[in-house]
């Protein structure tokens, strides 16, 4: 398990899907720009070796929808980059943009989760 900042990775990219984070400065967004920072190829390429339609990949990376773990080492190995530079990467270019940093409050689970 990669932590960041005390944090997983898995955690922090889990409860995006619970907490509605602002499009511009999110670690969603930075993510997909830093994806396509190193991608090769064509978009359409990637999502056929990921395993997801076009319109899938657009939204992760765009930060419209969380991406899922499993989904982003699937990426990370196709790219040829560690799932974990990618978050780091993600997290400076975020945090170089004036962005808040990531607390524990970010990613703690909802009462409601916790059952």
């Amino acid at each position: 398990q990669v932590y960041i900042d005390g944090v997983s990775i898995a955690d922090y990219i889990c409860s995006v899907g619970r907490k509605q984070l602002p499009r511009e400065g999110s670690l969603s967004v930075a993510l997909g720009e830093t994806i396509r920072a190193h991608l090769k190829g064509s978009q359409a390429a990637l999502a056929t070796e990921v395993g997801v339609s076009l319109r899938t990949l657009e939204r992760w990376l765009s930060g419209e929808r969380p991406m899922p773990v499993d989904s982003l080492y699937a990426i990370a190995e196709v790219i040829g980059v560690s799932a974990a530079d990618l978050v780091s990467e993600a997290l400076r270019r975020r945090d170089s943009q004036g962005a808040p940093t990531l607390t524990q409050a970010d990613v703690a689970p909802a009462a409601e989760d916790r059952d």
